[in-house]
């Protein structure tokens, strides 16, 4: 019985974590299109997206 829930819990850490880039990847394009190239230099907060969590980017 773990097993079938380790594997469950695999597979949901799997999906949320593709969720996650899937959101940056968004946000990325929504900012670049809205703020230009250089978006992450003009931001008040210079903290890399790629190590935020989702509710830290928004």
């Amino acid at each position: 019985m773990n097993n079938n829930i380790d594997n469950k819990m695999a597979e949901a850490y799997k999906i949320l974590f593709n969720l996650n880039h899937i959101l940056i990847d968004y946000i990325k394009i929504k900012m670049t299109n809205e703020y230009g190239l250089n978006w992450g230099h003009t931001i008040k907060e210079k903290k890399d997206i790629n190590n935020l969590h989702f509710h830290e980017i928004i």
